[in-house]
């Protein structure tokens, strides 16, 4: 897509829909540079309401009716190959509105766009992934392709080796932070081989004592991802790659709160850091130059 600001929607409006699915990812577009703001809101927003699909809707059945619509909003928006008449709804869609504003979609974009999708389907179905690289490759599939589609649509040069793993990074520790909420739904969304390791039945996941040694394997896996150059002049992609580096900022921060002893799997969505203080987290990822 190339951008096009006088179609461009209220950006406030597109801004306030992104803080509402998703505080940290606000925050981090923000503070990413105006030419890269906005197509950080288009593609993180996207994310989220993906991904908010397999952590809110229990049912298999419905979770994919929900997902089947925003598969053929995707493919009639406006720019898009595929053509078509708009989908019942697009156009109070603030993501869809915002992802239109940026006109004509290369066969690139929408591959992105099915990846995505693709992930999600299988995130609905409730099975979890293999293995850790399993797992890994759905953080790649859902937010490393976020991340390259803020690249695509600000015009930015594809990002490096280092940009992917971190994107990485922050999807396994995104998925350890929303545990409970996907597990409240019947999906217990961590490496197979892992859990029948530590003897961690899916059905009976909340009293086992293998279950937090799952965790920490996914966090110190995370934490390898995260471990390369934290500030966007180190990573590659200019102001496009903002975003991916502030919130891998505030991960490094939560895995090391994931990592403690004393540490509960299931509390993590009912008690998260302060508002200010994770303000001041997503900051200090912007300022950090290692």
């Amino acid at each position: 897509m190339t951008d096009d600001p006088q179609a461009r929607p209220d950006t406030t409006q597109s801004l306030a829909h992104l803080r509402d699915l998703d505080r940290d990812s606000y925050l981090a577009v923000l503070l990413t540079p105006a030419e890269a703001r906005m197509a950080g809101a288009a593609a993180l927003g996207l994310l989220n309401e993906l991904l908010r699909i397999p952590a809110t809707v229990r049912e298999p059945a419905a979770a994919r009716l929900r997902l089947a619509w925003w598969t053929d909003a995707l493919a009639r928006t406006p720019g898009s190959h595929s053509g078509g008449a708009p989908t019942t709804g697009v156009a109070a869609q603030p993501v869809l509105r915002l992802l239109a504003s940026f006109a004509v979609q290369s066969p690139d974009q929408e591959r992105k766009f099915q990846t995505m999708l693709a992930a999600t389907d299988f995130a609905t179905g409730g099975e979890p992934p293999r293995d850790m690289a399993a797992l890994t490759g759905f953080a790649d599939a859902t937010w490393g392709e976020a991340m390259r589609l803020i690249h695509d649509l600000a015009g930015a040069p594809s990002p490096g080796g280092a940009f992917a793993r971190m994107a990485q990074g922050v999807g396994l520790s995104r998925l350890l932070l929303d545990l409970p909420r996907w597990a409240g739904h019947g999906r217990l969304f961590l490496p197979a081989d892992r859990l029948a390791h530590h003897g961690v039945a899916p059905a009976s996941a909340a009293g086992s004592a293998g279950l937090g040694k799952v965790v920490q394997e996914v966090a110190q896996e995370a934490r390898r991802l995260l471990a390369g150059p934290a500030h966007p002049d180190r990573v590659g992609g200019g102001a496009a790659a903002r975003p991916i580096t502030l919130l891998a900022g505030v991960a490094r921060r939560d895995l090391g709160r994931l990592q403690r002893a004393d540490h509960d799997p299931w509390r993590v969505a009912s008690d998260p850091w302060p508002v200010w203080r994770r303000a001041g987290m997503v900051w200090r990822g912007l300022s950090r130059r290692s």
